[in-house]
């Protein structure tokens, strides 16, 4: 299944790609994928890093988000 990265927009297989999810207005990574709820997907930490630089989460998760500094290093 294709997913499209928050980040650099490009269309990769689910299986390598990783998910974050919004909790309580907040984004946190989802090392599992298995957390219920709306995901977002990125490719690795320069694409978080971007997705946080372009409003890609907000857009992604249709509201406003708080993201924490240790993100990036978390995805």
């Amino acid at each position: 299944m294709l997913r499209r990265c928050v980040g650099c927009g490009a269309r990769v297989e689910k299986a390598h790609l990783r998910r974050v999810v919004l909790v309580e207005g907040r984004v946190e990574a989802d090392p599992a994928q298995r957390r219920p709820g709306r995901g977002a997907y990125v490719c690795d930490g320069a694409c978080a890093r971007r997705a946080v630089a372009r409003s890609g989460f907000q857009r992604s998760f249709r509201s406003a988000v708080r993201i924490d500094a240790d993100l990036v290093d978390s995805v």
